[in-house]
């Protein structure tokens, strides 16, 4: 019986791991991670970046583009409230707090004290350093490349709505 009990701990250890019993990161090396990963830039520049990603989202919209004079101020005053509304609802402060929940969740200490490491190196900061460069040409191709055939499939699937939708109020 004793060897049975041992059995199952020695199995109920193997598939739980080590990890259950790892520290959790401290806010300070958190913070520390953010820093020195550009984590911290980045998410002082995502409120402006959503806000620019709901303005490009706008302009592709196929109704918007045969609007008057006053429906595109109205449609552009529309893009301002929402431009100051998702600045608003994404402070720097609320970022860093979902990125510290996030990744003292996900990662060990020793990880983020490894992170802190790589990041502090030679590699690390030419990593840091370029990903801003890389994250633009990425977003170029997809903006090129991709966007342009989503867009349309959108579009279609919005005409086919607005198609069955105005069927299905004179159906009943």
């Amino acid at each position: 019986m004793i060897r049975l009990s041992r059995l199952a701990a020695t199995c109920a250890l193997a598939v739980l791991g080590t990890s259950a019993w790892a520290a959790v990161p401290t806010d300070a090396s958190l913070r520390e991670l953010m820093d020195v990963s550009g984590v911290e830039q980045t998410y002082r520049q995502m409120p402006a970046m959503m806000r620019d990603g709901v303005l490009r989202a706008m302009k592709f919209n196929p109704d918007l583009s045969r609007l008057n004079a006053r429906q595109q101020k109205i449609v552009a005053d529309a893009q301002d409230q929402l431009g100051k509304i998702v600045v608003e609802e994404m402070t720097s402060a609320q970022m860093q707090g979902f990125i510290v929940q996030t990744y003292q969740h996900v990662f060990t200490q020793e990880e983020v004290d490894g992170l802190i490491a790589f990041y502090r190196s030679p590699v690390g900061r030419a990593w840091v350093a370029k990903m801003p460069q890389a994250n633009q040409r990425l977003m170029e191709l997809v903006q090129q490349q991709v966007m342009p055939r989503v867009l349309q499939r959108v579009g279609e699937v919005f005409r086919q709505m607005k198609t069955d939708l105005r069927a299905a109020q004179t159906a009943d």
